[in-house]
C-alpha cells in the first residue's frame, strides 16, 4: 500500500513539474530543432557560395593576367555579392596588382586599404599591409610606409616586415636603423620567404656605422 501511495505521489509530482516547466521544455525543443534545421540549410548554402565565388575569382585572375581591366572590374563587382567568402579580399589584392602593373599606385592603394579595413582573414590583412607599404615607398612616401607597417612584425611575415621597414628607413636617410631592420630580417629568415642574397646586398650597401653610433651601440 505504501509503495502504491509513493508511486501515486511521484506521478502527481511529475504532472505538477510538467505543468510548471512543460512550456519551457517545448520552447527549448523547438529552438533545438530550429538550430538543426538552420545548419542543415546553411552548410549546403555556404558550400555553394564558396564554389560560385571560387569560379568568379578564377575568371577575375585570368582577366587581370590578360590585362582585361573592364572584365576584371565587372567580376570584382560580382564578387561583392559573396562578401562572406575570402574571395572578395583576394579579388582586391588582384586588382591592386593590376593597377600597379599599369603604374597606377593610388587605385592600388585603395584596394589594399579595403582589404586591411574589412577582411576578417589575418593573413590577407598582413599581405595587404606589406603591399600597401611597398606602394607608398614607390610613391616616395617612406614615412607613410612606416606608419602602414607599424612597429610590430607578425611572426609569419617578420623577415618581410623588417626588410620593407629597412627600405623605408633607408629612403629617409636613417641608415643605422635600416641596418638593424635588415639584420633582423636575416635573423628571422626562413627558406623561400625572402632572397637572402638580396638582403645581404642591401645590408652591405649601407655605409658603415659612424664611430659615435658604434660606441653608443656597444655601450
Amino acid at each position: 500500500m505504501d509503495d502504491y501511495i509513493s508511486e501515486k505521489e511521484q506521478i502527481e509530482n511529475l504532472r505538477q513539474w510538467l505543468s510548471e516547466n512543460g512550456r519551457s521544455i517545448l520552447t527549448g525543443l523547438l529552438l533545438g530543432l530550429a538550430v538543426v534545421a538552420g545548419l542543415w540549410y546553411w552548410r549546403p548554402y555556404r558550400d555553394r557560395q564558396l564554389a560560385e565565388a571560387s569560379t568568379v575569382y578564377a575568371q577575375l585572375q585570368d582577366a587581370v593576367d590578360l590585362q582585361q581591366r573592364d572584365q576584371a572590374l565587372q567580376l570584382a563587382t560580382k564578387l561583392d555579392g559573396y562578401w562572406r567568402t575570402p574571395y572578395t579580399a583576394q579579388a582586391a589584392l588582384a586588382l591592386a596588382r593590376m593597377y600597379m602593373d599599369a603604374d597606377e599606385p593610388e587605385p592600388a592603394a585603395e584596394q589594399l586599404q579595403k582589404v586591411i579595413s574589412s577582411s576578417r582573414d589575418d593573413v590577407l590583412v598582413e599581405i595587404a599591409r606589406l603591399r600597401l607599404a611597398r606602394v607608398r615607398l614607390y610613391q616616395q612616401q617612406a614615412d607613410t610606409a612606416l606608419t602602414v607597417l607599424g612597429k610590430d612584425s607578425p611572426p609569419k611575415f617578420a623577415p618581410l616586415y623588417h626588410e620593407v621597414r629597412g627600405d623605408a628607413l633607408l629612403a629617409l636617410g636613417r641608415g643605422d636603423e635600416a641596418r638593424s631592420e635588415y639584420e633582423q630580417a636575416l635573423a628571422t629568415l626562413e627558406p623561400g620567404v625572402v632572397d637572402r642574397s638580396v638582403l645581404e646586398m642591401k645590408l652591405n650597401d649601407i655605409a658603415p656605422a659612424s664611430p659615435s653610433t658604434a660606441a653608443e651601440s656597444g655601450s
